[in-house]
């Protein structure tokens, strides 16, 4: 366009006023949904407060974080008799957990009262904030055997007995029922910004709850539609690739991403030799070939086995015998000693100071060498599952370094490989030290079920009645492509069903170069009790994907207000040619 036309255009208050619309259109249409949908989530600051036994972080409290990361990144755990008013500083919601019965400081009690944001109460000592809570009555204990929304309706959230404090409530609003028989007993009452939780606990059945509960309390939406992954589980060296190849082909047929789970050492328990993935060139092959069309791979231990067991099938970050940590060699039968079994407490800090040092550096060791034999071949692990799920806190820590995507589910304890932890979305709980945790929720194809099918729909018409909830699943490979067929077939049978794509989260980027001087730097991080690493993932899946919406429906609107703009200049010089032919005409 001629420079004459612009400088008109843009020095005419007419003209500009033109330009204008479209773009004050494309603000008042898209900004609120910016801030809603990136902003909300980042404004969110929570403080938990707990009283517990032994004063500590246990199971529980990590139940609880698990929930609070699928909401927000920004949250903090303080025991109760540590709380100081500068902790609330940009707070913007707390939460006091009372695991146990205890008497609230009045230190505490008046940090409470005087806290001027949204504030939740959950099991004992609810009575001692008498001022915030008085329109609660706490009093003792009774059970309950379902749940419901509503007064009126029939319990259908879960079905078993769950012990629960029996409160009165002189105002506010019942939000939850507990059934005791076809009585209904409050169970989460609120009352303006406030909110009572009469359960003492966030752990299974009760967690699919508290996240509901926990979205209502910090006003956000719960998400609009389901989200899935599959992982194809356990590939080692002596999987068989031609049904490694066909499982994959079905998905990448019905173009749904996938992640591959897979073990880059085989270990025979029998002659204890070794086996490398780079010794099976055909399988190799066809692991590329995945990797190119929509498979994503996972580190799945780097032998996923742990002294004589065989590989996939025993534990490789948690000595399952001894019910521990690793603290030994795996050829020593060495059980972790108690501080009891000390002469003085720095003997025992001293002892712990070093297991802790054995364990660290076998993870590292571990995951480094699984880095460097996948690294070798061109296969580039995005995230990382634990074997068996298993692993202890540092564990958990250490892992953070070099991945920021963990699939599967959480232990919760140093203590007890069993207590396991999941949640019903996408998270990035602080135990996780900013990984984003991919919920298995599912489960599996079990072939020595008598109707597996049949027990997998079960599973995900539980999880259907979850809003947003994700279908987090895993399937062998050495079944073979039909029940594969039967829980893809399933899954997309829900019309809200979108996959996840880990390729579209940003990952850390692995160089195996540097892992030497990445290794020395954990180590002095950890023993110097840091924690550095800032939540690079505030993002989840959702929001990428309105946020790309978004985009394309700017650039087309702005492609539509651009072609009218032209259209519009281009019969205004044509009208003015025409004006000035008229002229000369008449001039003649």
């Amino acid at each position: 366009m001629p420079q004459r036309i612009l400088n008109i255009m843009f020095n005419n208050k007419r003209y500009k006023s033109i330009l204008f619309v479209p773009y004050l259109f494309l603000m008042m249409m898209f900004l609120p949904i910016y801030v809603n949908a990136e902003e909300e989530r980042n404004n969110l600051n929570v403080l938990v407060v707990y009283s517990s036994l032994g004063n500590e972080m246990n199971e529980k409290l990590r139940m609880f974080d698990l929930l609070l990361g699928g909401i927000t990144n920004k949250s903090r755990f303080i025991n109760e008799n540590l709380l100081d008013s500068d902790d609330l500083e940009g707070v913007t919601h707390l939460i006091y957990i009372g695991e146990v019965r205890k008497k609230l400081s009045e230190r505490t009690i008046s940090i409470f009262e005087k806290f001027t944001g949204s504030m939740m109460v959950i099991g004992h000592n609810v009575e001692q904030i008498n001022h915030r809570f008085s329109f609660i009555k706490a009093d003792n204990e009774t059970v309950i055997i379902g749940v419901s929304k509503s007064e009126d309706a029939e319990p259908n959230l879960f079905a078993s007995n769950e012990q629960i404090r029996h409160i009165e409530w002189t105002s506010g609003d019942i939000l939850y029922c507990g059934f005791r028989g076809k009585e209904c007993v409050p169970l989460v009452v609120s009352q303006n910004e406030d909110y009572y939780f009469a359960a003492y606990h966030a752990l299974d059945p009760l967690s699919i709850l508290q996240s509901e509960i926990l979205h209502s309390f910090m006003k956000q939406e719960l998400p609009r539609q389901h989200l899935a992954y599959i992982r194809l589980e356990d590939v080692h060296p002596f999987s068989d690739p031609k049904l490694l190849l066909e499982v994959g082909q079905e998905l990448i047929d019905r173009e749904i991403p996938f992640m591959i789970a897979l073990i880059p050492v085989y270990i025979n328990p029998e002659t204890g030799e070794y086996q490398y993935l780079k010794d099976q060139p055909e399988l190799v092959d066809t692991l590329h070939y995945l990797q190119d069309h929509g498979g994503s791979i996972l580190l799945h231990g780097y032998t996923h086995q742990y002294r004589d067991s065989e590989t996939g099938e025993g534990f490789e970050f948690w000595d399952v015998l001894n019910n521990s940590p690793i603290i030994a060699p795996s050829d020593q039968n060495e059980k972790r000693l108690e501080h009891h079994q000390f002469i003085s407490k720095q003997e025992y800090e001293k002892y712990i100071i070093q297991i802790e040092g054995f364990e660290r550096e076998y993870i590292i060791n571990r995951v480094e060498k699984g880095i460097e034999e996948l690294s070798e071949l061109d296969l580039t692990p995005v995230g990382f599952e634990a074997p068996h799920y298993t692993m202890s806190q540092q564990g958990y820590q250490i892992i953070s370094e070099y991945f920021e995507i963990i699939v599967g589910q959480i232990q919760l304890s140093d203590s007890d490989w069993k207590t396991i932890g999941n949640t019903p979305y996408i998270s990035t709980p602080q135990a996780l030290s900013g990984m984003m945790l991919l919920p298995e929720t599912v489960g599996y194809y079990d072939m020595s079920s008598q109707a597996p099918l049949q027990e997998f729909r079960k599973k995900i018409d539980d999880y259907r009645l979850i809003k947003g909830s994700v279908f987090g699943m895993f399937y062998h490979p050495y079944l073979g492509v039909n029940g594969l067929i039967e829980m893809i077939d399933e899954v997309e049978s829900i019309s809200d069903v979108s996959w996840i794509n880990v390729k579209n989260i940003n990952q850390l980027n692995i160089n195996v170069e540097s892992l030497t001087e990445k290794r020395q730097q954990i180590i002095e991080r950890v023993e110097e009790n840091e924690n550095s690493k800032g939540n690079a993932i505030g993002r989840i899946l959702t929001n990428s994907s309105k946020l790309e919406m978004i985009l394309w429906s700017i650039a087309f609107i702005v492609s539509v207000a651009v072609f009218l703009f032209i259209v519009y200049v281009l019969t205004l010089r044509m009208n003015l040619r025409k004006q000035l032919f008229m002229e000369r005409r008449v001039n003649d």
